[in-house]
């Protein structure tokens, strides 16, 4: 099976390269978006198949890659509640996706946690809502 294509709206571009690397094989980052207003703005984009760069230059379209049969989007803990709505948004204009969103209440202390426990989290989250091979339903799911 192919890896699943996701998108990754991480707001800072270190932490994206390495979940891009900890995520794979299972989860192909095909796109990086590193604040709301370019989620906002390419996320759309990519749902209608047009082959967009990503402007973080991050993700396996920023490397040649022209995937844009994306199946779900991972959203990190820098996005407020408002910012997450908005990505829904703007991404359920064109085609409704799950949103798996970092759950900061689950975090002790301050910043994020490890790598391999965000890395964990992500894949139990999607592996518990998928509802066949590669089917999600829509909807926002904390990870």
């Amino acid at each position: 099976m192919a890896p699943i294509a996701a998108i990754l709206c991480g707001k800072e571009p270190k932490m994206a390269q390495g979940m891009i690397k900890l995520l794979a094989p299972k989860i192909e980052v095909v796109h990086v978006c590193t604040s709301r207003g370019t989620a906002v703005s390419e996320i759309p984009a990519l749902l209608k198949g047009e082959t967009t760069a990503p402007s973080s230059g991050l993700g396996a379209n920023a490397e040649g890659s022209a995937r844009s049969d994306v199946s779900l989007v991972v959203i990190g803990g820098g996005y407020s509640k408002d910012d997450v709505q908005a990505i829904k948004e703007a991404a359920d204009a064109v085609k409704p996706l799950p949103l798996f969103c970092a759950d900061v209440s689950k975090t002790a202390g301050s910043g994020p946690p490890p790598p391999d426990m965000i890395k964990k989290r992500i894949i139990e989250s999607i592996e518990k809502e998928e509802k066949g091979e590669g089917e999600w339903t829509p909807g926002v799911y904390m990870y």
